[in-house]
């Protein structure tokens, strides 16, 4: 079937609109053709399938239910249901989700940054957090239910709709568990969309050891209760350690477990050597302070 170009189409709304008000004396519905000819507190809301047609300018819904009714709007994009379709002013394609666009990051799905129409994210069916996906819009408002899942970022959600809004896919239902670490490149990182920072939290002392995932503090007392970081700097306390997304290496100031390099003098040469569980043993590389003041080059063993 020929499509009618844009300036023809232009030209029939105009004939349509001047016939309506001429013939019948009465004020015409404002007729469009895309949002563009309409208030900003409109849209052209058209007949469903009618991506390309004329529409009449309406007003865009303010709220709308929690319903999940998708539907596929001619933006290509899958809205819950023919309210939220309506207050985004985007016109029904059909009904049910988009088949389309497919993918497999959030970076193949169009206005992934949430400030651009509330943004994308590519949703996946639980648990296959490395298949392939459809392109959802980002939920704009969340229930504050607490009916945790984890998502594929490893971090725990209040619910799925937090989740979809942070762009994350969903790994299983329920909190995330503790996934092993040895440093924290094995943590997820900081996330913009507001999930916290994790770090590799590890049991006191042994900071060449196996430890577990934990979210960083965001906010921490202001107490002096001085410990020693596995980096050998001083923190405040524990709690501001764990904001910097380092272990402990000793409760109290480093200087009373730690001693200068130079004390210790020259290394043996021993070498390093793989354990069982993917940690090293041997030379820590820190010089530390005996119970009877002497120093001495820390060897871990396997444990």
């Amino acid at each position: 079937m020929r499509r009618l170009s844009h300036s023809w189409k232009l030209t029939g709304l105009f004939l349509i609109v001047t016939a309506c008000c001429v013939f019948t004396g009465l004020r015409c519905p404002d007729l469009c053709l895309d949002n563009n000819h309409c208030r900003a507190y409109l849209f052209c809301a058209k007949r469903v399938g009618d991506c390309d047609g004329i529409g009449k300018c309406v007003l865009r819904p303010q709220g709308c239910p929690d319903v999940w009714e998708p539907v596929c709007g001619c933006d290509g994009l899958t809205h819950s249901n023919a309210c939220d379709a309506a207050a985004a002013g985007v016109t029904i394609a059909y009904e049910g989700e988009c088949g389309s666009p497919a993918c497999r990051t959030n970076g193949d799905c169009p206005s992934v940054d949430p400030a651009v129409n509330g943004g994308t994210y590519c949703s996946k069916d639980i648990g296959d957090c490395d298949g392939t996906g459809i392109c959802l819009p980002r939920p704009q408002g969340c229930y504050e239910i607490y009916d945790p899942v984890c998502g594929c970022d490893g971090v725990t959600y209040s619910n799925d709709c937090f989740a979809a809004a942070a762009g994350v896919s969903i790994a299983y239902m329920g909190p995330c568990r503790p996934v092993p670490c040895i440093s924290n490149e094995h943590c997820s990182p900081y996330d913009p969309a507001g999930a916290p920072a994790q770090y590799c939290a590890k049991e006191v002392g042994d900071c060449e050891g196996l430890g577990m995932c934990e979210e960083r503090p965001e906010a921490c007392i202001d107490i002096y209760l001085p410990v020693c970081g596995c980096d050998g700097t001083t923190y405040g306390n524990a709690c501001v350690a764990a904001s910097e997304g380092m272990s402990l290496f000793a409760e109290g100031p480093c200087e009373d477990v730690l001693c200068d390099v130079v004390d210790c003098g020259p290394q043996l040469g021993r070498p390093n050597y793989l354990c069982e569980d993917g940690t090293l043993g041997g030379p820590t590389g820190r010089c530390l302070r005996t119970a009877d003041g002497l120093c001495g080059w820390e060897i871990r063993d396997c444990p």
